[in-house]
C-alpha cells in the first residue's frame, strides 16, 4: 500500500500460485494518512506487507521527522499485527521541487538506518532514476512502474 506513485503497479504481476498480490493506491497520502488507510488491511492479518510512503510529507516536514513518521508506523503495524512482515519501499526519487532530490536522499538515508536497526526489510529503488519520472517530474512512467513492480517482486 501507498502513495500515488504505485498507482500503475500490477499486484497480479506479482503474485504467483501461493502469493496473491493487492495493491491499495491513496493519491496525495501523507503518512499520517496512511494510518488512517491502512486499518482495513489490517483487519484482513495480511501475510507480508510493502509501505510505500512518504513522498508527499517532503515538502512540509524534515527528513528525520518524515522517517520517524514511518517508523512509528512500522511499529504500530507490528504491534497490531506481529506475524505481518512489514517491508519498507525506499522514496523513489523526484524533481518536481528544486532541492527536493537531496531531501529525498536525506530522508531515505535516516529510513534505511532505522530498518537496518530494528530488522525491517528496506526495498532499495535506486535503479529508479530522473529518466524513469512523467515530464511533471513526480510520478513514474511507464519504465519507473515497471522497474518498482519489480522491486517489489
Amino acid at each position: 500500500m501507498g502513495d500515488s506513485i504505485i498507482k500503475y503497479v500490477e499486484g497480479w504481476e506479482i503474485s504467483n500460485s501461493s502469493e496473491r498480490v493487492t495493491v491499495k493506491s491513496f493519491s496525495g497520502a501523507t503518512v499520517d494518512d496512511v494510518k488512517d488507510f491502512i486499518k482495513p488491511i489490517l483487519r484482513k492479518k495480511p501475510e507480508k506487507l510493502i509501505l510505500h510512503i512518504g513522498t508527499n510529507d517532503l515538502r512540509n516536514t524534515d527528513p528525520q521527522a518524515v522517517a520517524d513518521s514511518v517508523s512509528n508506523l512500522v511499529q504500530s503495524i507490528n504491534h497490531q499485527c506481529p506475524d505481518t512482515k512489514v517491508m519498507v519501499s525506499e522514496i523513489v526519487t523526484r524533481k518536481d521541487v528544486n532541492g527536493i532530490a537531496d531531501t529525498v536522499r536525506q530522508t531515505n538515508s535516516i529510513i534505511e538506518s532505522l530498518c537496518r536497526v530494528n530488522g525491517w526489510v528496506f526495498i532499495a529503488n535506486s535503479n529508479i532514476n530522473d529518466s524513469h519520472l512523467n515530464s511533471r517530474g513526480l510520478h513514474l512512467n511507464s519504465s519507473g512502474s515497471l522497474l518498482l513492480q519489480n522491486n517489489f517482486k
